[in-house]
């Protein structure tokens, strides 16, 4: 790891603050590699110095993920996370015992509006 400091000055306050950067290594799975979500989190896996497992259905959009990461990420397509059971079978065939560093889950949609303005079925359909 690595320490940062900042300090910023306004004419009201002084702030000091800390923040640690974390070195990482190895494979880490990002289930859900081309949402918005999981696009972010393989950028920032990379940009830290570890590999993205692309996880995923679309080998379309895996692969264009793919290119816009440089191209020599590991893609995993057809995976379909409604049922875990094969999602998982899945997952371990073409892992072929390669250990994971870290997992990400971000599949799946939310509903993004106030709790107060959401009905049940907004939580059924996401």
């Amino acid at each position: 790891t690595t320490l940062a400091s900042h300090h910023y000055t306004s004419h009201t306050s002084t702030i000091q603050y800390s923040a640690v950067q974390y070195i990482m290594n190895g494979l880490y799975a990002v289930a859900g590699a081309t949402g918005a979500i999981g696009r972010s989190l393989c950028h920032k896996i990379l940009a830290n110095g570890a590999t993205p497992l692309l996880i995923g259905r679309s080998a379309d959009k895996l692969s264009a993920l793919n290119d816009e990461l440089g191209g020599s990420c590991p893609v995993i397509s057809d995976v379909d996370f409604s049922s875990p059971q094969e999602a998982g079978a899945k997952l371990t065939a073409e892992l072929k015992g390669q250990n994971l560093s870290g997992l990400a889950y971000a599949v799946g949609s939310i509903t993004l509006k106030p709790l107060r303005g959401c009905k049940p079925t907004d939580f059924v359909d996401s």
